[in-house]
């Protein structure tokens, strides 16, 4: 078990996470990270927003150990 820290940035909004999440291993972090975008798409997709987010993840260092990306643009035919 390990401790992992996922910071969001979207646009100007940066939040880091000082608290953590005690999980299993690395993968299950990164499925973590994937299910916390898989969220945030179909939040911003049901508001018709257009958006990027950024999802870092780390163990404590400040260096990631990786980042997760995810981003909605709805283009809309205004034919």
């Amino acid at each position: 078990m390990a401790r992992f820290y996922f910071d969001y940035k979207s646009g100007e909004e940066v939040a880091v996470d000082d608290t953590g999440t005690v999980l299993r291993d690395v993968a299950q972090a990164q499925a973590e990270a994937i299910a916390a975008a898989g969220e945030w798409i179909k939040e911003k997709t049901a508001s018709g927003a257009t958006a990027e987010l950024s999802l870092s993840v780390r163990n404590g260092d400040p260096t990631p150990l990786f980042v997760v990306t995810a981003a909605v643009r709805i283009n809309r035919d205004n034919r």
